[in-house]
């Protein structure tokens, strides 16, 4: 675990559990994801509102330093699909709404900025290509992914920092099963960020080695422009990622 990543977890309240910490098991997590050199695997994300839900699956594999193949279809009444792929020379993604040109754009990883010579990441893939019309572009994918940004002070991890400023406060709930695998529960309240109230509670599920396996968010939302009532939405991403997995080098082809 580095310093650095460990350390965005500092001045949350301690458990009194013995062995393990809900600070030390967040603090982990993210350690894993941000250190891993390939990460492979799926997220899906079950919404469900007024019973009524809908399915969104996201494939993920990635390789640093700079390849990338995230695809992502949403299902129901208005299907989607979003790819972004990076052969590790040039990188590919969908047009973003209301933009002009191709449906799809291609760019070099290798650039000029602030008159330096700079390859891109997989951060800064995400970055571009992971836009807001990407039906899920929720913590999970921000916590695998953890991108970061070099300063002057060192390495910051800007995603993961405003990940978990939306827990102001959780807990340990202890070991349960999730699927075929132990993990430890997490549960404390949610808000959309640091300078909004708390308007939901999460659920958090971590096995012993930092694979998260489950993240559960429940919100009372509302829709003025459909009903006056607040709808009470649940949202759960059942996670399903190998660390350090063999990747598949066909799929980092880019798509133009």
């Amino acid at each position: 675990m580095t310093p650095l990543v460990a350390s965005i977890c500092l001045g949350f309240a301690q458990e009194s559990a013995p062995r393990v910490t809900a600070a030390e098991l967040i603090s982990k997590a993210f350690a894993r994801y941000a250190s891993a050199d390939r990460i492979v695997g799926d997220i899906r994300l079950t919404q469900v509102a007024q019973n009524r839900s809908v399915n969104v699956d996201t494939q993920i594999q990635l390789e640093k330093p700079a390849k990338v193949f995230l695809f992502q279809r949403r299902g129901g009444s208005e299907p989607r699909e979003r790819l972004v792929t990076s052969d590790g020379r040039t990188f590919s993604y969908d047009k973003p709404d209301k933009s002009l040109g191709r449906p799809r754009y291609t760019e070099d990883i290798h650039i000029f900025f602030a008159n330096k010579p700079k390859d891109l990441t997989i951060g800064d893939i995400y970055l571009a290509g992971v836009t807001r019309e990407w039906a899920d572009k929720g913590a999970m994918l921000d916590v695998i992914v953890a991108r970061s940004e070099a300063t002057e002070k060192g390495k910051i991890y800007p995603d993961l920092q405003y990940r978990l400023s939306q827990w102001p406060a959780f807990q340990l709930q202890g070991k349960v099963r999730i699927g075929n695998v132990d993990a430890w529960g997490i549960s404390g309240s949610y808000r959309d960020d640091e300078s909004k109230p708390v308007t939901g509670s999460f659920e958090l599920y971590i096995t012993d080695t930092g694979d998260i396996v489950r993240y559960v968010l429940r919100q009372q939302m509302e829709f003025p422009n459909i009903t006056k009532d607040i709808i009470n939405v649940v949202s759960t991403w059942d996670i399903h990622v190998i660390v350090n997995g063999t990747t598949n080098a066909a799929l980092f082809r880019v798509v133009n």
